[in-house]
């Protein structure tokens, strides 16, 4: 998926870097794919936090992205809810689904085939 920067979180998240400083997180920009980041609840717990990017869809809001974990090595990661594996988001697809709005894939690429078999 084609994320266009800045994503504004939904709601606030805190971010533990890699030195272990804590900060409060409203919006993940492309200076930030330089840092090495977790998402992490005020107790230091990792935790999920989602978004919009700025693209045009949704009349304006933005694209939904989904289930963020971290940023690693210039790499926004997110977990599939299906393997619990956290993954580059490009291991997610291109093609957004859209639900109520125009959104990411919620599973990644190797899970996305068992969706079906599901029903």
């Amino acid at each position: 998926m084609n994320i266009v920067y800045p994503i504004r979180l939904e709601s606030p998240a805190y971010a533990k870097d890699s030195t272990g400083v804590l900060y409060r997180m409203t919006e993940i920009s492309e200076a930030d794919l330089k840092k090495n980041i977790t998402f992490v609840d005020n107790s230091e717990t990792p935790q999920k936090t989602k978004g919009y990017d700025s693209s045009q869809h949704n009349d304006g809001k933005g694209t939904k992205i989904t289930n963020l974990t971290s940023i690693s090595n210039g790499v926004l990661m997110k977990e599939c809810p299906r393997c619990t594996l956290s993954k580059d988001q490009n291991e997610f697809g291109d093609a957004g689904r859209t639900t109520d709005e125009y959104r990411d894939q919620s599973w990644c690429k190797p899970c996305r085939p068992l969706a079906s078999r599901r029903k």
